[in-house]
C-alpha cells in the first residue's frame, strides 16, 4: 500500500481529474479517495477572535523536577528499576480498576472543543429524526 498526497483543482464542470503515476501496469487496484478542501484565502481573517469569549486556557504543565524523574530512574541499579516497574504496574492496574468503576462523565468545558464541529444541515437532520423515531412507540417491537 502507498500512500499518495497531491494537490488538485476542480474545475467549472464540477470534476475533478486525476492523473497519478503509480509505477504498476496491467494491475487492479483499491483505490481511497478523500476529498479535502484546502483552507479558503481569508479563512483565518473570518476566524480571527472567534474565541473572544470563551478564551483557550493552557493549563499547568506541572513542574520540572517532575519531568526530572525518568533520568532519576535509569541511574537506578536493574533490581531496583524492575522493583519501580512491578510497583508502578500494580498502582496503574489498581488505579485502571477504580476508574472503570466510576461513572463516566465530562465536565461541559471539557467538551468545548467539540462546539460547532456539528454543521448546521447535520444537527438538522439529527433534530428531525429523533422527533420522527422517537415519538413513536411500536408494540410489537419487544
Amino acid at each position: 500500500m502507498e500512500t499518495i498526497t497531491l494537490h488538485s483543482r476542480v474545475g467549472a464542470d464540477g470534476l475533478l481529474k486525476l492523473q497519478v503515476p503509480v509505477n504498476l501496469t496491467n494491475t487492479e487496484l483499491e483505490v481511497v479517495l478523500i476529498v479535502q478542501p484546502v483552507v479558503s484565502p481569508g479563512f483565518f481573517e473570518q476566524t480571527y477572535g472567534s474565541f473572544r469569549d470563551q478564551p483557550l486556557v493552557r493549563e499547568p504543565q506541572g513542574e520540572y523536577e517532575v519531568r526530572e524523574v525518568a533520568s532519576q530512574v535509569t541511574r537506578l541499579p536493574l533490581q531496583e528499576r524492575l522493583l519501580l516497574l512491578e510497583t508502578l504496574t500494580r498502582s496503574v492496574r489498581e488505579e485502571l480498576k477504580s476508574a472503570a468503576a466510576r461513572p463516566r462523565s465530562a465536565a461541559g468545558k471539557d467538551l468545548r472543543h467539540l462546539a460547532g464541529t456539528i454543521s448546521p444541515e447535520d444537527a438538522g437532520q439529527m433534530r428531525e429524526a429523533i422527533e420522527q423515531g422517537c415519538e413513536r412507540v411500536d408494540e410489537h417491537e419487544w
